[in-house]
C-alpha cells in the first residue's frame, strides 16, 4: 500500500511540476508576444511620425521652390521693364525735365510688344 501511495504522490508531484512548467512556458510566450506587439506598435508609430516629417519636408521644399520661382520671376519682370525703358531712352525724340519721354508710336508699340513677350517668357520659366 505504501508503494501505491508513493506512486500517487510521485505522479501528483510530477504532474504539478509539469503543469507549473507548462504554465510558466505559456506565461513567457504571452509576455514575448505582448513585447513583440508593443515593439511593432512603436515601430509603426515611428514610421507614421517619420512619414509625417517627410511629407512636411517635401511641402516645405516645394514652398521654398515656389518662393524662389516667384522671386526669380519678379527679378526677370523688372529686367524686362528696365529693358523697355532703355529701349525708349535710345529711341526718344525728347525728354522734359519731369522725365516724360516723347517718341514715335512705333517705338512705344515695339517696346511694349517686346516687354510683354519677355514677361510671358519669365512666367513660363519661373512660375510653371
Amino acid at each position: 500500500m505504501k508503494n501505491i501511495e508513493t506512486k500517487y504522490i510521485v505522479i501528483v508531484v510530477v504532474a504539478v511540476i509539469l503543469g507549473g512548467s507548462y504554465m510558466i512556458g505559456q506565461s513567457m510566450k504571452q509576455n514575448s508576444i505582448e513585447r513583440q506587439q508593443q515593439v511593432k506598435i512603436e515601430a509603426e508609430q515611428e514610421l507614421v511620425k517619420l512619414e509625417g516629417l517627410n511629407e512636411r519636408a517635401e511641402r516645405e521644399a516645394e514652398e521654398a521652390q515656389r518662393s524662389a520661382g516667384i522671386t526669380r520671376y519678379l527679378f526677370c519682370k523688372d529686367m524686362a521693364t528696365d529693358e523697355y525703358w532703355d529701349y525708349m531712352d535710345i529711341n526718344k525724340i525728347s525728354e522734359d525735365e519731369d522725365g516724360v519721354i516723347t517718341a514715335e508710336t512705333r517705338f512705344w508699340d515695339e517696346a511694349n510688344r517686346v516687354k510683354q513677350q519677355k514677361i510671358e517668357n519669365c512666367k513660363d520659366l519661373y512660375l510653371e
